[in-house]
């Protein structure tokens, strides 16, 4: 597994791995089908990359090469705020979110900071993941629960 900064060549993967995995999840994706039609998931991608528009970085996770998933990581003074983390379906259940975490916890290890992420509060699945490498409800936001590894 490796993870790599994303460019404006990855637009259209990234736009793919996230209506992928909401689809799979069953939830609704027609509103996320729909803001490609005018290119707002598409922007929203371009926007995130340009890391004079938005905060963070975003990567491509590649395994063997390959791209099959995205990462989303906002970084401050002392948090590593986990923001998107999306695996195509065919490559889940393969260790590769949990590769991807654990790199961001040594990252939390040796920069001495805390690791947070939000979920979905109906993503169970991704909820059992984050429980069972550590992450610990820490409060809710809408409709997401935010959880938190601390490094110390």
């Amino acid at each position: 597994m490796r993870l790599r900064l994303a460019t404006h060549d990855d637009v259209a993967f990234l736009v793919r791995v996230v209506l992928e995995t909401v689809s799979a999840r069953g939830s609704d994706s027609a509103v996320a089908t729909a803001s490609t039609s005018d290119g707002g998931l598409a922007q929203h991608a371009r926007d995130r990359i340009a890391s004079d528009v938005v905060a963070g970085d975003t990567y491509v996770i590649e395994l063997a090469g390959d791209p099959v998933g995205r990462l989303r990581v906002v970084r401050t003074a002392d948090c590593l705020d986990m923001s998107g983390l999306q695996i195509l379906p065919r490559f889940q259940s393969q260790g590769i979110g949990s590769a991807v975490i654990r790199t961001l916890m040594e990252e939390a290890l040796t920069s001495g900071k805390i690791l947070e992420l939000g979920v979905m509060s109906s993503n169970q699945r991704a909820r059992g993941l984050y429980e069972r490498l550590g992450f610990r409800e820490v409060g809710m936001d809408n409709s997401e629960v935010r959880m938190r590894w601390v490094s110390w």
